[in-house]
């Protein structure tokens, strides 16, 4: 019996024993943190170490499957109970970290860490689009972007390449690297100083005012830093002469003002809608206009109205062309020795295709040298419908006025006229008569 309880008592000293060395070596933790991107470096926070025991940092194992891993291929640095791991290449590996205290039995932890690999960072971000408020760069495959205002450091990734609701006319840095995966750390980050545009203008100006048109070209009247289009605002040139145009085709023209460095695009004006010329243009000159017609100027009486015609220049034949140059007559003045009398006179259109006008006057004073003073407008034609006055153009007529005869007079010098006229007729007649006569009495 008393055989038994020594064996049963020499059985338990030895289980006692075991699990006391179980527990010990259970009761050690390791917990791994995670790897610091910047270095690959992991700091393993040593817990639950029992008293008296010590970590002893040259006895830690690194092995990467079954194989250890040499002391020369990374390093170890031990601060209290944290132990750190530093300059391993990538991989998983297993971890023991051994405790000692004399004159006891060993204890050790396990832990598993996987260093990932750190890619380089991609080429720095190429800007694609800024305005006033917004930024965005080119997109770069498997990478997130962060924005900073100034030069502080990124702390915001976003996986879109495009920033909103920043300052406007504010400096941004701009950074990109690829993003972390389960094999991969994120990479290094490269980075874009980019300026967010001032304002453009907040009133479009007024639309275009056109110089000239051809059958080919299109000229703008310019102002100074402006820019031009002919497609209704979807190209701009700071030109204000578009050439090479085909005839007859319909243009859109817009103007803006030209951004200034650092500025958003400002608004463009409303479009002047131009069609180029079909023909070549009709420019009428001031030296074919026709003086002042009168019904019979040796009759220019006083005391009653004459008339007077009289003609403009303009286009016969073809539709109007921008830039067709006529003379219109639009107002006459009487001068009697140079001193003008009466009011100005309106010519009335009387005959639209010859481009012929009217008008009457009243001279006062017989015997008198008298002038009709013309003026007319020299007016562009602005295509089919549109014209406008360049300038004016008056010409000058003289003549001298006459009393009116009485009508005894008028009897009288038809009378005389009648003989004037027909008597010779009737001679010439009668030595015809008497010439036959003549002729033919010798032959009988």
């Amino acid at each position: 019996m008393k055989t038994t309880k020594r064996i049963i008592a020499m059985f338990m000293a030895a289980l006692m024993f075991v699990t006391g060395f179980a527990m010990n070596a259970s009761a050690l933790k390791a917990t791994p943190s995670n790897p610091d991107p910047k270095d690959n470096s992991v700091i393993i926070t040593i817990s639950e170490l029992e008293e008296g025991y010590a970590v002893s940092k040259d006895d830690t194992v690194i092995k990467k499957g079954t194989e250890t891993v040499a002391a020369a291929d990374y390093k170890l640095y031990l601060e209290e109970n944290k132990l750190t791991v530093a300059n391993l290449a990538a991989g998983t590996y297993t971890v023991t970290v051994k405790a000692k205290k004399e004159s006891a039995e060993d204890i050790t932890a396990e832990c598993s860490i996987t260093i990932k690999t750190t890619p380089a960072a991609p080429a720095a971000p190429a800007s694609l689009e800024t305005t006033k408020n917004s930024i965005k760069v080119a997109s770069v495959k498997d990478a997130e972007y962060a924005i900073v205002e100034g030069s502080a450091e990124p702390d915001k990734w976003q996986p879109s390449n495009e920033f909103t609701g920043l300052k406007e006319n504010t400096w941004y840095k701009v950074f990109v690297r690829l993003k972390e995966t389960e094999t991969a750390n994120a990479s290094a980050y490269s980075s874009i100083e980019i300026k967010t545009l001032k304002a453009a203008d907040t009133t479009a100006p007024a639309k275009p005012v056109i110089d000239d048109v051809t059958e080919t070209s299109i000229t703008v009247k310019a102002t100074e830093g402006y820019q031009y289009s002919k497609d209704g605002g979807k190209t701009f040139v700071d030109n204000n002469v578009f050439t090479g145009l085909t005839k007859g085709a319909t243009y859109f023209i817009q103007q803006r003002k030209k951004a200034e460095s650092g500025q958003e695009t400002n608004p463009a004006s409303p479009s002047t809608t131009v069609t180029t010329n079909t023909a070549a243009k009709f420019v009428a000159s001031a030296a074919n206009v026709k003086p002042v017609q009168f019904a019979d100027a040796s009759k220019i009486y006083t005391g009653q109205d004459n008339s007077i015609t009289v003609y403009g220049l303009t286009r016969t034949s073809g539709d109007a062309q921008w830039g067709d140059i006529e003379y219109i007559p639009v107002s006459f003045e009487v001068k009697n020795n140079g001193a003008k009398e009466g009011e100005t006179h309106i010519l009335t259109l009387k005959d639209a295709e010859k481009a012929s006008y009217t008008g009457s006057f009243n001279p006062k004073e017989a015997n008198s040298k008298y002038s009709i003073t013309v003026t007319y407008n020299k007016v562009r034609k602005e295509g089919a419908n549109g014209e406008t006055n360049v300038g004016t153009y008056t010409k000058t007529t003289e003549f001298t006025t006459v009393k009116k005869p009485e009508k005894w007079q008028e009897i009288m010098t038809s009378i005389l006229n009648f003989f004037a006229t027909n008597i010779p007729k009737i001679m010439n007649g009668l030595m015809k008569v008497i010439k036959w006569l003549s002729e033919n009495h010798n032959k009988t």
